[in-house]
């Protein structure tokens, strides 16, 4: 089976501790003979991760609105799309597991929806929530807020990491045991 892990997370100029993130789970895809699915740019955490996939020989696929023009030339394979709804769709289609970093609204956006369509069972993948530096604590906070008001149910499908060592330790585990 191959693996194709969607990462999502920022392509905004950060503090290169998060850049640091990126590239170790750039890295760690790609020596695991995984391919990376992203959003597609150069830019940010975005372009460290798919960079350090392809230092390392890695299959990197981007998926890129065709209005942006920071998108990475040197992918593996780079799909255009019209809309942010096309582009989210086929980042979780092409996944076989997602983990999400830190990152801004779109980031938050597309957790959003992978989290409920999980929830709902319209797919069944790991995901793997990267809380570096308790970047995610107030979501945490935010869902258990939900899961004690009864406004959501409770559920450990979302499984809660603190770095990229351990996100992809997990994602191992739950791969070869799903």
């Amino acid at each position: 089976m191959e693996v194709s892990v969607t990462v999502y997370c920022g392509a905004n100029p950060v503090d290169k501790s998060y850049i640091n993130l990126s590239t170790k789970i750039g890295e760690g895809i790609a020596s695991r003979g995984w391919r990376l699915v992203y959003g597609g740019s150069t830019l940010g955490m975005m372009g460290s991760c798919s960079n350090a996939a392809l230092r390392l020989g890695g299959e990197v696929v981007g998926i890129t609105l065709k209005r942006f023009k920071n998108y990475h030339n040197g992918l593996s394979e780079i799909i255009f799309v019209d809309t942010m709804r096309e582009r989210k769709k086929l980042l979780s289609e092409l996944a076989s597991a997602m983990i999400i970093l830190p990152g801004g609204q779109g980031t938050l956006e597309e957790m959003s929806e992978v989290v409920v369509e999980r929830r709902y069972k319209i797919h069944n993948k790991p995901l793997i929530l990267v809380n570096y530096k308790g970047f995610w604590d107030p979501l945490i906070e935010q869902f258990r807020r939900m899961y004690s008001d009864g406004f959501a149910k409770d559920s450990n499908f979302l499984v809660i990491v603190n770095s990229a060592q351990d996100a992809l330790n997990r994602l191992d585990q739950l791969l070869h045991t799903s």
